[in-house]
């Protein structure tokens, strides 16, 4: 397997050969070979090959004119009312996700730097954090989460012993 420093020596090289024909092969001041690569923990925080700013530009999502059933969702009236962010909530609906709307619970948590559990998908079905659906009484809590679990593509279901 070859490291991403190993993987800049090569480009470099690269670049030498491709421009020699178009000047002299000693026009470096120093041979190729004396010049440091980056620390290889480092090379990631020096990638400017724009691979990055792809990934963040935001996916165009059509808008679908859907034809039959209507996309499911389920309203839950709560027991236990509370308030989030000055607003009162007393039923929660949990909607299917589409698949652009997977796409994008997976790049939120990229951008966190950790990995996807199945409360990111729930609280994206919501409309409400994860961190508020695990505050929920289980009375209010399990209906709604269950109801994202059959909701869940199976995909992202985990299996089961």
């Amino acid at each position: 397997m070859t490291s991403k420093a190993q993987t800049v020596a090569e480009a470099l090289s690269g670049m030498a050969s491709d421009t020699a024909g178009a000047r002299d092969a000693n026009a470096l001041a120093v041979p190729l070979s004396d010049i440091p690569l980056p620390p290889e923990e480092l090379a990631d925080q020096l990638d400017n090959s724009g691979a990055a700013a792809a990934q963040a530009a935001p996916a165009e999502v059509a808008t679908l004119d859907f034809v039959g059933d209507d996309l499911p969702e389920q309203t839950f009236p709560l027991k236990y009312p509370f308030r989030w962010e000055g607003a009162r909530i007393d039923a929660i609906t949990v909607r299917q996700l589409r698949t652009g709307q997977m796409g994008d619970v997976y790049r939120q948590v990229a951008a966190e730097k950790r990995g996807a559990e199945l409360y990111d998908f729930y609280a994206a079905m919501c409309g409400l954090p994860a961190k508020v659906l695990r505050a929920l009484p289980a009375t209010d809590g399990e209906p709604i989460i269950d109801k994202a679990w059959d909701f869940l593509p199976p995909s992202l279901r985990p299996e089961k012993d």
